[in-house]
């Protein structure tokens, strides 16, 4: 048992603070308007963007990005202690890019444990990520009451995520994927030994019930 630090009932308190600051709804609005262009410049331009539909262009709907990763508190693991502690964040996807990463305008929403980096069985990183989800999902399907710089009295906020930022092997150990060495290395139906096919237009995505059916499998490759 091992304590664990997360805002699970913060991220409304959050949203209240951050849209109660002059100029943040202008600048949350420029999105909503945004006409795609090419060369991308922005997420903005992506089509991954544009798939959400009519969320990304709906006032009031605020779309985060969920980053994780691992980090050594203790800095240098060379002339120090080694342990590893995850940080959980959300940044908002729907200011302008030079403003999403600052630190006044990300959510922090959670710290995993040290001193050890979680794996990816059920009893670790699901037990971490679940109620982080849980309010999220809230936050999509019915919406948060928030009061805010230009509405005081409050308005209807919905909140979706995309994507999950991080390297491959957070990434990973966040949606409950085996590792890169396992078997089937790729979310299609390509092997480890089959590592060297670029014809993308042979790859065949792998449906839930693929994981599923090859999740014990998975999990028992180095």
């Amino acid at each position: 048992a091992r304590l664990y630090s997360t805002q699970d009932f913060g991220f409304k308190f959050w949203l209240k603070q951050f849209l109660s600051r002059p100029g943040i709804e202008e600048k949350v609005a420029a999105s909503y308007s945004h006409v795609p262009q090419m060369p991308m410049c922005s997420i903005w331009d992506t089509p991954a963007w544009q798939s959400l539909g009519g969320f990304c262009t709906t006032p009031g709907n605020l779309t985060f990005s969920y980053y994780i990763d691992w980090f050594n508190p203790y800095l240098n693991k060379i002339a120090g202690k080694h342990a590893s502690c995850g940080a959980i964040v959300l940044f908002c996807l729907n200011l302008p890019d030079e403003m999403q990463r600052l630190p006044e305008n990300v959510f922090f929403s959670g710290i995993t444990p040290p001193p050890k980096e979680l794996n990816v069985d059920s009893e670790t990183i699901d037990a971490l990520v679940e109620p982080i989800v849980a309010r999220l999902q809230c936050a999509f399907d019915d919406g948060l009451e928030v009061p805010t710089f230009l509405h005081p009295e409050g308005t209807d906020i919905h909140v979706g995520v995309f994507p999950l930022i991080g390297d491959l092997l957070a990434i990973r150990k966040a949606i409950g994927f085996a590792g890169v060495g396992a078997r089937h290395l790729c979310h299609c139906h390509l092997k480890k030994d089959e590592i060297d096919s670029l014809y993308w237009q042979t790859w065949r995505w792998r449906e839930k019930a693929d994981v599923k059916a090859s999740e014990g499998d998975e999990m028992n490759q180095p």
